[in-house]
């Protein structure tokens, strides 16, 4: 069988993206589903057109600079963490890789429950293989963002914290 456990249980896992804002993709490919995401849905935007926000985007995200030691430095990939705008663009994005991924896999090799916090998720699959499947297509969609699948300890109850 290719199940986790003998007595057909659902397989468990927590998804996570490892450093995720540094290596979130800023290429115009990311503004473009990030502008199709301000059109699709109804979002009070103060008056400003998708584009407008969109391009904004584009010149918070090319004049990112830290400071470190008596210097500064502009941030060459990624997003910073300490924006505005950070958390709003990341879970764009994340959702918007989840969505890919899902379309890509076949309807029985998909999740049986998927639920998603910014770069954390907690999923069941009916076996490791589709898990590890999924997080393969997860991969293959931006290079530079890694996702990495963790299994609850043993005796993991859901709906418990233990699952990170």
């Amino acid at each position: 069988s290719n199940t986790l456990h003998g007595n057909h249980e659902p397989y468990q896992a927590s998804l996570d993206i490892e450093s995720m804002y540094p290596t979130l993709p800023t290429c115009d490919k990311a503004l473009t589903i990030i502008n199709h995401y301000l059109q699709c849905y109804d979002i009070d935007l103060l008056g400003f057109s998708p584009h407008h926000i969109t391009a904004m985007l584009r010149f918070v995200i090319d004049h990112i600079y830290a400071e470190a030691a008596g210097g500064y430095y502009r941030q060459l990939s990624g997003i910073g963490t300490g924006y505005h705008c950070s958390g709003a663009y990341a879970e764009i994005l994340v959702d918007s890789m989840y969505e890919k991924a899902l379309s890509l896999t076949p309807g029985p090799q998909r999740p049986l429950s998927l639920a998603l916090y910014v770069d954390d998720s907690h999923s069941m699959w009916r076996n490791k293989d589709h898990c590890d499947q999924f997080v393969s297509t997860l991969n293959n969609i931006w290079p530079a963002v890694r996702f990495t699948r963790e299994e609850p300890s043993p005796g993991y109850q859901p709906g418990s914290s233990e699952l990170s």
